[in-house]
């Protein structure tokens, strides 16, 4: 799934370009948050929970319960 797939996909170009873009268009967030989301993947590993990723720029809880629906682990 697109949440866990960082390790795969190091080493190709425009990796986190794509990465981000994919999260702002599939869970219809704003850049800054996308970005906070790779960076935070990249920087801790696998997101097992979306509760996680909460207090990340943009993500708060009522985001969180707005994607909730659209993301699978």
């Amino acid at each position: 799934d697109g949440i866990r797939d960082v390790e795969r996909s190091r080493g190709l170009g425009d990796v986190y370009k794509r990465q981000y873009q994919d999260l702002m268009r599939f869970l219809q967030i704003p850049a800054k948050t996308a970005k906070a989301i790779v960076s935070y993947r990249e920087q801790s590993g696998e997101i097992w929970e979306l509760e996680e990723l909460e207090g990340l720029p943009g993500m708060d809880k009522t985001l969180i319960n707005k994607i909730k629906r659209k993301v699978r682990f």
